[in-house]
């Protein structure tokens, strides 16, 4: 059995533009979450079915939350008529924990970065 009972989020976001000249827009966003179980009980012995749950949160961290986030983007736009021409492009960073063995005494997590790459290009009124 695993339930994770509690959890608790706690973070700080920082965001930054800048516009040079009125068709470009930099971006630039720096993240920060501190996110943590303050509940995660477990049956440690499966094949006792009296022993009671052993809670293990100060031994996993929440899947899908980075605790480092940062990215950034470029945005050009053309005015034409009727309507508009926009081209963005930008970069993301994430830090992420995988490698999780949900067993008392057994627990691996490494950090790990991954990145992703975004561009578009849009028309519209």
């Amino acid at each position: 059995m695993l339930n994770a009972g509690k959890q608790i989020n706690r973070g700080v976001e920082i965001e930054s533009v800048w516009r040079p000249i009125k068709p470009a827009t930099f971006a630039l966003n720096i993240g920060y979450l501190d996110s943590y179980y303050k509940d995660f009980l477990i049956s440690c012995f499966a094949g006792t079915p009296t022993s009671p749950p052993v809670n293990v949160a100060d031994q996993n961290r929440p899947l899908n939350a980075p605790a480092w986030t940062v990215s950034g983007n470029i945005t050009y736009t053309w005015d034409l008529a009727p309507g508009a021409l926009l081209a963005r492009a930008g970069y993301g960073l994430a830090q992420l924990h995988q490698g999780r063995e949900y067993h008392s005494k057994c627990h691996r997590s490494a950090g790990v970065w991954t990145a992703q790459r975004r561009h578009c290009v849009h028309y519209g009124k």
